[in-house]
């Protein structure tokens, strides 16, 4: 019987014990292997949200100036770079865009200068990556503002931002708080006659509020056209006007919507008449117009 107790107490064997053990480090692989792969997740996770709420963050900044802008709204864009102006009628806001980095300076005291002309040069004389200006995004690997609706009250801000291997990306148009002051005038009829190899388009500006339309205000003039004979092509035509730059944007042959752009030189009155003149280089084509208006952001 106490040889039976002995035994009993001699406890684990070599082999018993090797096995203990290789069971144990299997089963601490498997605990680690979980929490490393737990550790990737959630560092993975972490970089996705945070680059998405970088980007929102720096997108609604950006599109909180642009909505006030009521002066202008500018973008140069260079290689890898970029410099927006954002300037309402008291404070310019310089956006640069360079070495990854997007720069604020939002320290640019416009209210002084009397004119839109004037407000517009004293943005573009400071610099964006001033000593005052601050990192607005460390992770910007695009950054634009398409300026091409801005007649119409709203430009396109988009923005691509990249953190280790995790990007976002975001694209909308930005629409103007006072695009809404912007002034239409519609003509019943236009003077566009055929006079040799050109023709001229009168129209009467007009604003809503009765007041006049400043200098540099950037203007949109449309016109529909009838040709009598001949086929006319925006190639063919060319504009130029007595009070400021103009081109011709499009004209559809099919609807014979003729559109020009372009900025005034010098404040248009309100009721005064201005006259543009279209040169066409086919001599085949007869030009008339039944209606043409006039849109432009209200300064």
């Amino acid at each position: 019987m106490n040889e039976n107790v002995v035994k009993k107490n001699q406890g684990l064997s070599l082999v018993e014990l090797l096995v203990s053990v290789v069971i144990l480090a299997i089963a601490l692989s498997g605990i680690m292997a979980i929490i490393n792969l737990a550790s990737k997740y959630y560092s993975h996770s972490s970089k996705e949200v945070e680059i998405q709420s970088e980007l929102q963050t720096t997108f609604a900044i950006v599109s909180n100036m642009i909505v006030d802008a009521d002066v202008d709204v500018s973008y140069a864009p260079a290689t890898n770079a970029g410099v927006a102006r954002i300037i309402n009628d008291t404070k310019a806001y310089l956006v640069g865009w360079k070495n990854g980095k997007l720069y604020v300076r939002d320290n640019v005291d416009v209210s002084s200068a009397t004119t839109r002309a004037a407000k517009i040069a004293a943005a573009a004389s400071q610099d964006p990556y001033y000593s005052s200006a601050y990192v607005l995004s460390d992770h910007v690997e695009y950054f634009s503002i398409d300026t091409s609706g801005y007649d119409q009250g709203y430009v396109t801000l988009a923005m691509h931002l990249k953190y280790g291997n995790r990007e976002a990306r975001m694209s909308r148009n930005v629409f103007l708080r006072n695009s809404e002051n912007s002034y239409q005038n519609i003509i019943s009829q236009c003077d566009l006659t055929r006079t040799a190899s050109s023709s001229t388009l009168s129209t009467v500006v007009k604003q809503n509020t009765g007041s006049a339309i400043p200098a540099n205000t950037k203007l949109t003039v449309n016109a529909r056209l009838a040709v009598a004979t001949g086929t006319l092509t925006a190639a063919g035509i060319t504009v130029s006007s007595t009070n400021g730059t103009f081109v011709v944007k499009a004209y559809n042959q099919i609807t014979g919507l003729l559109t020009i752009s372009g900025t005034t030189a010098s404040e248009w009155a309100d009721g005064a008449t201005v006259t543009f003149s279209l040169t066409v280089d086919d001599s085949t084509v007869h030009l008339t117009a039944d209606k043409c208006y006039m849109t432009g952001i209200g300064r």
